[in-house]
């Protein structure tokens, strides 16, 4: 025969339903009542409150079948986000095998699961299951009513006119319509009154039964191996649609040994096998469900924390539960390192919050290049850039305007339309005035809606990331963007929204558990079978049974083609198995097949075929508790009753709402339901899965082992869903449909304002801080069946052994000695809206000046304006001296201690060789370098800002104590020549925010509703931000600089440190609570945030925390680019005086004509870095130029010139190169056009002193001198000494020529640099004698490709005059 069916296994549950069930167990089972969603009337939730139950199931059994997990799923198209479901089988035919009185009696029920009473035209009352019809207007929704079910004894069924399928395991929208047994009798269930059974009887009698379930499509078209071409994101990209292996390798279904390409359709199948009915005959087993007081509860913030209080509990020491916490966040290979319980804790807490997209920012960057040693500068941002943040910013701004304005609207619009019955008795409507408001925020809505219409039109974005990407590329090139470089979408901190807290349940009957598996394993694919290759044979009690040719049938049995005769043979050979008992007694047949199946039984095995029993099946939580809230503040002018003490915030017991509740205070109920899950497990298991496919081996191991012990975990949790919207008066369980004349500006929702009507249950909370406890907490099952852990008695909810995290442990107490003081639960304060953290590095160029400072406009055009960096500093033990640096390494200077003329200690600046600038106190280098010269300003003595030495002294030795207990992460890969004297720290530029998404939240409710701004604005109250942590090694920071408060520029006067050391000064200060010097802030919208603007001292390497307690901890760090390109220009500066040593010549000088640009002096034509340059100020005219002094007359070999900036700009236009002996005459060497590189080798060494580039034709803009070098005999001057090690670089020798003085208002020095020739004890008669100098030996880092070993041409000052 050829298989053109596939059989798809099913697991069918039976609720027996006794006379004693009815009576012992609890039941809470409900319908959805969606006339009152849809009536505008009611306007109520389609699922009624938890106060709410339609009573037992009717006697009987009630059989219901579970579809396969992947119907039961929705695929999501990548494209637009939204879930497709598959259709589901609409036919099933239930056939039933009683054992009465001795005699087997077969009968056959067809369940029509897509009929619709109203819509089909059936006769009233022929379903009964809520429902809506399909085929209504989504504006104007119409209820129905769904299913039914064809007893065969009435008669042979007749297929109705064909007509599109539409059910699928949602069915109107309810995650919960497959699984809940009240939502989908005659559609998924079959409720056998057995009646037919009950002959002359009153009832039916005692009898062994077996159900058979068959499920179909009604059309073959609507079957999955056709529909799953069509439904987005369901088949991988490789899988091939017409062929049905990779349609069930997608679905997660094995195909069949030898299947066929024949196959066209599915059919599906499962059984129930020996339910003992018996109305009389008690309660039966019930194996699987455990009693109330065997279930332990826990509680935390997240489910990772409420089932580590769980394993706490259970085993001595925190080691366990630590592991699992890691495991659940995936990082169990951090629990080695030494910042891991730090790194877990920061995970786990972020794990108690819910993100949100918080924007982007862009900037252009390198495109990363193959070769690996090519390390370019970070490219100059264009102008544009600045311009497209702006937008992108607006644009953000603008959408959470935009989400803001639409809620207002939806909420005051709903309470418009409400029934005058949901009103407060005593409230006065002004119709008119409601109008007014609704008209106003539509108009409102429009406008911005426009907005971001708008403003998206100008910012790069897409639905899917290969459509964001082609837009970024069409931005770029639109803007011809160069090749080599990129534009770059970094996203932005996401905001964040406290998660409900969370329940996690076990068992502590290990016989009795609480779960089921959430998912098939995909290593354990559902096993489908052909009806040719089914059960053929069974050993019952030692004899080999075949099942019957000719099984019994029931009457007007329909022909379902090519499977019922085989389905049905093998139900009736496993029926006769569980009918027959075994020798040994106690059990049946079935139970010892099923036990060694390999063995007792021949041909494909049936899935899920098990002897019956009771089922239990955990599906819903059902809670309800009392809150009290104890408010963060009770207004702006009194204190806060939470207190931050570094790391979170505690109670000091005040400020608890009063009422006449237990003890005195204002309690309001909440409950809700919400689907428990076994995730937890499932979470573990594909945790341990992922990890070990990348683990070493050994802990690879230990992750497959875990993996495998992880399958008997037994443990549900579930969130309280709906708590927070609660809080803020809003209902996020309602079912509401939008209505269709707001529908358009409001868009959908899924949630609607709680007016508070009647009862007055004002509770508007926008930052929550409270208590409560349950008072009560039901587990109830797919059939309704309740286990019942808290009852709402006087007793139970005080005696309930609730488990707490150490997270949800109350501080204080809401009142004296409360009873049973374990089972209160604090919250602590928490922005219910979305919120976040935004601690970000602020560009030079567009930074703030410091306090007191004049508005600076150097940066934007010094190297590094890009970069957060305001500069760097090296704590020089040697010298103790403070080497100071600018951001892109240039050196400015040292700070020192030094003896006046009165001998006494004071803070002194010395210019580094090469500094551009004098002091920090002049204009011109505080224009240039704002944020160093206020800090050097504010050691040095005699200013406002300036302290004494010992401010010096406690700065050096608080950088040195704060490195010593900092860990760099790869301290390996910095070879930077300044890690000699010791490890740079920068002085990083930032800015901090606490951003609110949107406006903020306010009271919707009757008596408030039309107010526009709340009643007590939370958005002012002050939040404390902890920088750094002293017990994280990872943790970058030394200490900052602040203003006295937000908006304000930065002082210097005093540095905020984690760890402060030396000796006693007021200018390093702790950061502590004790001292109160926490940065407070408060949460305001992204468009008007409220900014401190900080400078961090920090190490380059490493991220710099911010700690909150009411957000996830957030970070910021100096991109690694920024930081290497920086330390790799450090000259490491040592003072030495006096130094007795000869000199011969001095490297070449470079002039020129033409005004230097700020941050790119004539010298950088000699420095031997491509990367820097000369750039003149102005375009040069036709005889400026730029000049080498070689000092003396030399044999020139070679001449070679870089020319414009690397992207081929500020290239002269026409040039002669020209040599001279005396700077006179001039003799032409080589004449250029444009171009980018000049190199000339003479024929023969030319005897010059002097090189000219000279400019023959005036140019339209300035133009870049990169290299200007000569290879000539006798090599450059050098200072005749022993050389130090040249490992990391090349040693120099640098000395002030003499001026007056490096105080401020005296003029720069310029000075005159060395190399280092390597003394040696030959006798050199002709050589000039040694004389005494002061000055620093200086070491510059090694070029890419260059040996340390090779001396690389210095940099040197401007000659004071140009040769003619």
């Amino acid at each position: 025969m050829t298989d053109t069916d596939l059989i798809v296994p099913v697991e069918v549950h039976a609720l027996l339903a006794t006379r004693a069930v009815n009576e012992y167990d609890d039941f809470r089972r409900w319908a959805p009542k969606y006339p009152w969603t849809f009536d505008k009337e009611h306007r109520h939730n389609a699922e009624p409150s938890i106060q709410h139950s339609d009573g037992n199931p009717g006697e009987g059994i009630h059989v219901q079948w579970q579809l396969p997990e992947a119907l039961a799923t929705g695929a999501i198209d990548p494209a637009t986000g939204v879930s497709t479901f598959p259709l589901v089988p609409n036919r099933w035919l239930v056939i039933r095998y009683a054992q009465v009185r001795g005699e087997l009696k077969a009968a056959g029920f067809l369940v029509h699961s897509d009929y619709l009473e109203k819509a089909d035209g059936g006769p009233a009352n022929s379903a009964f299951t809520p429902f809506v019809d399909p085929r209504s207007p989504k504006e104007a929704p119409r209820a129905d009513y769904i299913g039914r079910a064809h007893p065969l004894a009435d008669g042979p069924w007749q297929e109705p006119p064909a007509r599109p399928l539409f059910l699928t395991a949602i069915g109107s929208g309810l995650p919960a319509f497959a699984a809940f047994a009240p939502y989908h009798e005659d559609v998924f269930l079959f409720h056998d009154t057995l009646a037919d059974l009950k002959g002359n009887d009153n009832y039916p009698p005692p009898c062994a039964v077996s159900y058979c379930v068959i499920g179909w499509y009604s059309d073959d078209d609507a079957d999955i191996l056709h529909t799953a071409r069509n439904i987005e994101g369901l088949l991988p990209p490789d899988a091939g649609p017409d062929s049905p292996a990779d349609v069930l390798r997608a679905l997660g279904w094995a195909a069949p040994e030898d299947m066929p390409d024949t196959l066209t359709r599915t059919r599906y199948v499962g059984t129930a096998l020996g339910i003992p009915w018996n109305r009389e005959g008690g309660h039966p087993d019930d194996p699987d469900r455990p009693a109330g007081r065997e279930v332990k509860v826990a509680i935390g913030h997240s489910t990772a924390d409420a089932v580590a209080a769980l394993v706490a509990r259970q085993t001595p020491g925190d080691r366990l539960a630590n592991q699992v916490r890691a495991l659940f966040h995936g990082n169990p290979d951090q629990l080695d390192d030494p910042d891991w319980l730090s790194t877990l804790d920061e995970i786990t807490r972020r794990s108690w919050f819910s993100g949100h997209d918080g924007g982007a920012t862009w900037q252009v960057v390198n495109r990363p290049s193959e070769q690996v040693d090519a390390q370019a500068p970070p490219p100059e941002q264009p102008a544009w850039i600045t311009t497209l943040n702006r937008e992108q910013d607006a644009y953000d701004q603008a959408k959470a305007q935009l989400a803001s304005a639409r809620w207002r609207l939806w909420r005051v619009w709903w309470l418009r339309h409400l029934p005058d019955n949901r009103r407060p008795l005593d409230f006065e409507f002004d119709e008119r005035a409601w109008d007014q408001e609704i008209g106003e925020a539509g108009s409102k809505v429009a406008e911005l809606a426009t907005e971001v219409q708008r403003l998206s039109g100008l910012v790069p974005h897409g639905l899917t990331p290969e459509e964001t990407q082609r837009e970024i590329d069409r931005y770029a090139q639109d803007r011809d963007l160069s090749h080599e470089l990129e534009l770059k979408r970094t996203p932005r901190q996401s905001y964040h929204r406290p998660a409900d807290p969370v329940l996690a349940l076990t068992s502590t009957n290990a016989s009795r558990g609480i779960t089921q598996p959430l998912t098939r394993d995909e290593d354990d694919p559902l096993p489908c079978r052909l009806p040719s290759r089914l059960l053929n044979r069974a050993n019952i009690n030692g004899t080999w049974v075949p099942a019957p040719d000719s099984p019994l049938l029931p009457d007007n049995t329909p022909e379902i083609p090519g499977i019922v005769h085989a389905v049905v043979a093998e139900f009736a050979l496993l029926d006769q198995a569980v009918r027959t008992p075994a020798t040994n007694g106690t059990d049946t047949a079935l139970h010892t097949i099923v036990a060694d199946r390999c063995a007792h039984a021949e041909g494909p095995w049936p899935e899920y075929t098990r002897v019956w029993h009771q089922p239990w099946l955990p599906l819903y939580l059902q809670w309800e508790i009392k809150h009290c809230a104890t408010p963060y503040q009770s207004s702006q002018e009194d204190a806060p009753h939470w207190e931050f003490d570094g790391d979170r915030y505690r109670w000091n017991g005040e400020g608890a709402a009063s009422g006449a509740g237990e003890g005195g205070r204002r309690w309001t109920a909440f409950g809700g339901r919400a689907f428990l899950t076994p995730s937890l497990r499932y979470v573990l298991r594909e945790q341990a899965r992922r990890l070990a496919e990348h683990a070493p081996s050994e802990l690879a191991g230990q992750l497959r082992t875990a993996r495998q012990e992880l399958d008997d975990l037994d443990v549900l949790s579930q969130s309280l869903d709906g708590f927070h919207d609660w809080l803020v008066q809003q209902d996020g369980a309602a079912q509401a449909v939008t209505d269709h004349s707001v529908l358009s500006l409001a868009g959908e929702t899924n949630h609607v304002p709680d007016g508070a009507e009647g009862h007055g249950a004002q509770r508007f909370q926008p930052v929550r801080a409270s208590q409560f406890y349950f008072i009560e907490l039901v587990i109830i099952d797919r059939f309704g069946r309740a286990l019942s852990l808290v009852k709402p008695n006087q007793t139970e909810p005080i005696q309930f052994p609730l488990l707490r995290a150490d997270s949800v442990v109350p501080d204080a107490g809401l009142f004296p000695d409360p009873p049973g003081p374990q089972r209160f639960v604090q919250l602590p304060p928490r922005l219910v809206q979305p919120a976040r953290v935004r601690l970000e590095t602020v560009p030079l160029r567009s930074d703030q000046p410091p306090a007191p400072a004049p508005q600076a406009t150097g940066p934007g055009q010094l190297p590094g304006a890009d970069a957060p960096v305001a500069g760097w500093l090296l704590v020089n033990h040697l010298d103790r001296t403070l080497l100071v640096y600018g951001p892109d390494g240039e050196p400015l200077g040292e700070l020192r201690v030094v003896r006046d003329t009165h001998n006494t200690p004071t803070t002194a600046w010395n210019a580094l060789p090469h500094a551009p600038y004098s002091h920090p106190r002049d204009d011109d280098f505080a224009a240039a370098y704002p944020h160093v010269a206020a800090f050097a300003c504010g050691l040095l003595p005699n200013g406002p800002l300036g302290h004494g030495p010992e401010a010096f002294e406690a700065l050096s030795k608080t950088i040195d104590t704060a490195l010593d207990h900092i860990l760099e992460p790869a301290p390996d890969e910095d070879r930077s020549p300044a890690r000699l004297i010791g490890r740079p720290v920068a002085l990083i530029r930032t800015r901090l925010n606490l951003d609110l998404l949107g406006e903020p939240l306010t009271d919707p409710s009757w008596r408030s509703a039309l107010k526009t701004q709340p009643d007590e604005d939370c958005s002012e109250y002050r939040w404390t931000v902890r920088l750094g942590d002293p017990d994280r090694l990872t943790d970058g920071l030394i200490g900052y600089f602040a203003a006295d408060d937000h908006d304000q520029p930065t002082r210097y006067d005093r540095l905020h440190a984690v760890d402060p050391d030396g000796p006693s000064n007021n200018y390093v200060t702790a950061i502590s609570t004790d001292t109160g010097v926490h940065l407070t802030l408060p949460v305001r919208p992204a468009d008007r945030p409220a900014t401190h603007h900080l400078t961090l001292l920090a190490c380059p390497h490493t991220a710099v925390h911010a700690t909150t307690d009411i957000l996830p901890v957030s970070d910021v760090a100096v991109d690694a680019d920024t930081t290497h390109r920086a330390l790799t220009r450090i000259r490491a500066s040592f003072r030495l005086n006096p130094l007795l040593a000869p000199d011969r010549f001095g490297p070449p000088a470079a002039t020129a004509s033409t005004k230097a640009k700020p941050g790119h002096p004539a010298s950088a034509m000699t420095d031997g870095d491509p990367t820097t340059s000369y750039e003149s100020s102005e375009p040069p005219a036709a005889g400026d130029w730029a000049c080498l002094d070689l000092h003396t007359e030399r044999q020139v070999e070679a001449i070679d010139l870089l020319l414009g900036r690397p992207d081929g700009t500020h290239t002269p236009q026409a040039t002669d190169l020209e040599a001279s002996t005396d700077g006179e005459q001039w003799t032409l060497l080589v004449s250029s056009g444009q171009v980018t590189e000049i190199h000339h080798v003479p024929d023969a060494p030319l005897t010059a002193r002097y090189l000219r580039l000279r400019h023959t034709a005036p140019a339209d803009e300035p133009f870049a001198v990169r290299e200007f070098t000569a290879l000539a005999e006798p090599p450059d001057s050098s200072l005749v000494m022993p050389r130090p090690a040249a490992w990391h670089g090349n040693w120099t020798w640098a000395e002030p020529i003499a001026v007056d003085g490096t105080a401020t208002g005296l003029p720069l020095p310029d000075w005159d640099e060395h190399l280092i020739y390597n003394a040696d004890q030959l006798s050199h008669p002709d050589a000039p004698l040694p004389i005494a100098r002061s000055g620093y030996l200086q070491l510059q880092p090694a070029n890419p490709g260059q040996t340390p070993s090779t001396p690389a041409s210095a940099a040197s000052p401007a000659l004071e005059g140009p040769p003619s």
